[in-house]
């Protein structure tokens, strides 16, 4: 996730790199979301817009990025489906905490069925990974 920060970043730095991104889009006009390390629901909207912009974000780093470095850490194909992965699993979170965030007074019961359901969707996931992860 560290790479589509970075990139996030380089793209994000000067109005001139957002403007030839935002060139790059054709049906919409979406900027790149920039994680804060103080609102971890962040992660999951930059990863989420990343991944929807990832042909955008290849083709931005193709033509304009001139850091090696930065190039080097380019997405290669098989790491967006990594990114589309993380991003499902913390999509439940993100859910969770806008459900959340409307409630007014949460007992202590739907707390632990809350946190009930996110551990069985932890587990899901952590099978899904081990599964892949032994595919490869």
């Amino acid at each position: 996730m560290k790479q589509v920060r970075v990139i996030t970043i380089a793209i994000n730095s000067s109005s001139q790199q957002k403007l030839r991104f935002l060139k790059l889009q054709a049906t919409r006009s979406w900027k790149l979301i920039q994680d804060i390390h103080i609102c971890w629901n962040s992660i999951y909207l930059m990863l989420w817009r990343a991944y929807q912009l990832r042909d955008m974000i290849d083709t931005w780093v193709k033509k304009f990025l001139t850091d090696a470095k930065i190039q080097a850490i380019w997405l290669k194909k098989n790491k967006w489906s990594l990114v589309l992965l993380v991003n499902n699993m913390l999509n439940s979170f993100y859910e969770l905490t806008l459900i959340i965030s409307r409630i007014i007074n949460v007992d202590i019961y739907l707390k632990f069925q809350m946190l009930n359901a996110l551990f069985n969707h932890l587990n899901v996931i952590e099978t899904i990974v081990r599964d892949n992860a032994c595919t490869s």
